[in-house]
């Protein structure tokens, strides 16, 4: 069986995380502004604002997957800007990298486990 080509896999990885963030575009916007907190009974298509928010939240988690895969397909690349050829700029950029990696898992981790107010 003849493997898929990497140009074809780029580029499904890419359209499908194009679709998903026009998708959590359409469906945030739509939460926010249509469906605002304390409307109980409104409905868009049939969906709840309940509803929406699941369809936000697991079109959320494929583009996740999806770029995952993305940053997979591309570890060459990666690896080449993160490893370059001087030892001073190699050491630079691993700290850089670092602490911009524990700085946004920081950001993530707080929003998750911060209590919810009622």
């Amino acid at each position: 069986m003849n493997s898929i080509r990497k140009h074809t896999q780029n580029v499904i990885v890419d359209s499908l995380s194009l679709f998903c963030m026009i998708i959590l575009t359409i469906t945030g916007i739509m939460i926010h502004y249509k469906l605002p907190k304390g409307i109980k009974e409104a409905t868009v298509w049939g969906l709840q604002r309940h509803d929406w928010g699941e369809l936000h939240f697991w079109v959320a988690v494929i583009l996740l997957l999806a770029i995952t895969v993305h940053l997979l397909l591309h570890t060459p690349w990666i690896k080449g800007v993160v490893s370059p050829k001087k030892d001073e700029i190699k050491k630079v950029k691993l700290v850089a990298y670092s602490i911009t990696f524990i700085l946004i898992l920081t950001i993530g981790l707080t929003a998750l486990l911060s209590p919810v107010i009622d």
